[in-house]
């Protein structure tokens, strides 16, 4: 599913996964990897954001980030605006495409994740 392809790419990248409060709420990740307001605040070399919006009580937690990357399909999404690389795009194919390109680049695995 979609966590475990996020899941492959912060392990390929050394990071770790974390969320906003919808998918926290969700139930889709647990709470302790919640990033914002209400949850962490993080200060990686590199944060990439898929589907993130861009609101307030999620990007008070990530300003301390070197690089932002953020991916979304709304053109107009808050995150391009604290962003150093916005991707307009589906965040699902975007997923795909960068895990196949770390499995090409780290010798291979599975197809499917």
């Amino acid at each position: 599913g979609l966590i475990e392809k996020l899941k492959v790419i912060a392990q390929a990248l050394g990071g770790v996964l974390g969320a906003t409060r919808p998918v926290t709420d969700m139930g889709l990740l647990p709470r302790h990897a919640q990033i914002g307001q209400t949850g962490q605040v993080v200060s990686p070399t590199l944060y990439l954001g898929f589907g993130v919006s861009g609101a307030a009580p999620h990007t008070i937690g990530i300003q301390g980030s070197k690089v932002i990357v953020a991916v979304n399909k709304d053109p107009e999404a808050p995150i391009f605006k604290l962003a150093n690389y916005g991707i307009v795009g589906d965040a699902k194919e975007i997923i795909d495409l960068l895990v196949d390109r770390l499995r090409d680049r780290t010798g291979g695995g599975e197809k499917d994740v």
